[in-house]
Order: C-alpha cells, then sequence, then structure tokens
C-alpha cells in the first residue's frame, strides 16, 4: 500500500512495463470531478506504461443471471464513467472481480487509438461460492467459466499474458 497513510482506497504502481492502477469501486466515488477520477485521468494520462492496468472490484462487463439492483446500478456507473476515460487514455486491460465466475471480453472498441482493443478480464472465482452462469454468453464474451481460480500476470516488453489458474494448477 502507498506510503502516505489515507491512500490506500486508490494508488498505483509500476511493475516491468506495467501500471497497475488500483481503483476503488466500492466506497469512494468514481464519477466524472471525484477526486478519484481526477486521479484516474491524470495517472494514465502521465504513464509512459506500455501496459496501464486499472484493476477494481465491480466489473465493466459481466454476466449476472439474477442481479441485485446495485450490481446493475454499479455496472453503469463503471460503464458510464470509467470505459470511456479508458478508451481515451490507451488502456488495454482492465482486471475486476464481483461477479464470482472468470469471463474474458472480447476486444472492445478497436480503432486507431485501439487497434487490438480493450479486454476485460473479470476473475471473481477467488472466495465465495461461484455464481450460475447464464445459458448463452453475451456478445461481448470470448471466454468464460465456472471455477475457482487466480490470476497470474506477466509482464515482459510490450508482451503481457495473463493466465487464469485453478485449483487444479
Amino acid at each position: 500500500l502507498p506510503r502516505r497513510p489515507g491512500r490506500e482506497r486508490f494508488y498505483s504502481f509500476r511493475y516491468a512495463n506495467a501500471e497497475f492502477l488500483a481503483i476503488d469501486s466500492e466506497v469512494t466515488s468514481f464519477a466524472p470531478g471525484s477526486r478519484q477520477y481526477r486521479w484516474i485521468d491524470k495517472a494514465l494520462k502521465r504513464s509512459r506504461a506500455c501496459w496501464k492496468i486499472p484493476y477494481f472490484h465491480h466489473p465493466a462487463h459481466a454476466e449476472y443471471v439474477d442481479p441485485m439492483a446495485t450490481d446493475v446500478a454499479k455496472l453503469a456507473d463503471v460503464q458510464r464513467w470509467l470505459v470511456p476515460l479508458f478508451e481515451r487514455r490507451g488502456v488495454k486491460l482492465v482486471l475486476a472481480a464481483h461477479e464470482h465466475n472468470y469471463v474474458r471480453s472480447r476486444p472492445l472498441l478497436a480503432g486507431r487509438r485501439h487497434p487490438r482493443g480493450i479486454v476485460y478480464v473479470l476473475a471473481g472465482g477467488g472466495g465465495a461460492a461461484l455464481d450460475p452462469l447464464p445459458a448463452r454468453p453475451s456478445p461481448l464474451t470470448a471466454a468464460r467459466g465456472r471455477f475457482f481460480h487466480h490470476l497470474l500476470v506477466s509482464v515482459a516488453g510490450r508482451r503481457a499474458q495473463v493466465n487464469a489458474i485453478d485449483t487444479a494448477g
């Protein structure tokens, strides 16, 4: 955590050619104009890392079977406020949890700024009971699974690899 007390809610750190941004989607506002939103924008803008990897609790894209109203509201806020910011600032990979499954999106918003798009990984299979998956995946989904897991993120130069590792290894 950051060395300065009171800054534990959102912060960044550099690892190899990646800058990870820990974002608080639980307690601290991330609405445009908020202190955290301004910090995210500034951190992404000034970063020269090849990989800018925001991570936070609530997903931008999910496959809820029976979502609570608070889940739907938080999902809408992330999509409305953070996704456009990530698209503007050159983010290539976003990590989240909350839903207790594994879901990886197709690269979204491919274009001049994002020739390969942004990949969203939802890795919520780490502790609580697993959630059911809908019968059909979302059109945004590239891969999904209902299994306990953790993520291993490896960065080497301009390459990054994310592996979802299940309980069997």
